[in-house]
């Protein structure tokens, strides 16, 4: 069935087959989750800034006379948004070993905040280029590749290098550091840019949902 046509009915759905199902927490389960979340809020350069109000007007950017930032759809330009608060694009003129990095202020906020071999996750293939070269020793993961099957219990902290759109990879990352054994409490470091679109990300998924188009429109458009 379409999305919408099973929303629409779900609570029905819920009522018909509940006696099907059999709801455990995790503390019904054994499982210690005392989980702190802590928001980084990080000033972005003047440059990025002028960069994103730039593109939000023109809908294109240039980087250089054969590279531009294309944004012709409100996805479009919701995509580059992602991407540019955290400081890396992909620009018309790209290739898997190269990247565009404007702004650094993420990187130096961890090199200047945490420990060397910290565990980040982060969103795109671009941050994960800027993540290698100047955090080599990091533990990295992309969102909807390691949300499931990672095992983080061995450590306290985790690191948010962006904020996915996705509640259920929001969701399950932070779950990473949990497990029966543990018996000691946990942090989730969020990177948010000051004024940037990933605080507005994060109050969607905390509140269980996925950050949509008609979010991103209501937002800024």
């Amino acid at each position: 069935f379409p999305v919408t046509i099973f929303n629409a009915y779900i609570e029905d759905i819920k009522r018909v087959t509940s006696h099907l199902t059999v709801n455990v927490t995790r503390a019904d389960a054994g499982i210690y989750e005392e989980q702190e979340e802590v928001e980084h809020i990080i000033t972005p350069p003047s440059q990025l800034v002028e960069t994103i109000t730039k593109l939000r007007e023109d809908r294109i950017f240039k980087l250089s006379d054969t590279n531009f930032i294309i944004c012709d759809t409100p996805a479009g330009i919701q995509s580059k948004e992602h991407q540019l608060w955290s400081g890396t694009v992909i620009g018309t003129e790209h290739s898997e070993e190269t990247y565009n990095a404007l702004s650094m202020h993420k990187i130096n906020y961890i090199l200047s905040n945490f420990p060397k071999n910290i565990a980040i996750y982060y969103c795109f293939k671009t941050e994960r280029m800027l993540l290698d070269k100047y955090l080599p020793e990091a533990t990295k993961y992309q969102f909807k590749s390691g949300r499931e099957g990672v095992n983080l219990s061995h450590l306290d902290d985790l690191v948010f290098f962006n904020i996915p759109f996705s509640y259920l990879s929001y969701d399950q990352t932070k779950a990473r550091l949990i497990n029966m054994k543990k018996q000691t409490p946990t942090r989730v470091h969020y990177l948010l840019t000051k004024g940037g679109i990933e605080s507005n990300i994060l109050k969607r998924v905390r509140n269980k949902e996925t950050y949509t188009i008609e979010h991103y429109k209501e937002d800024y458009l």
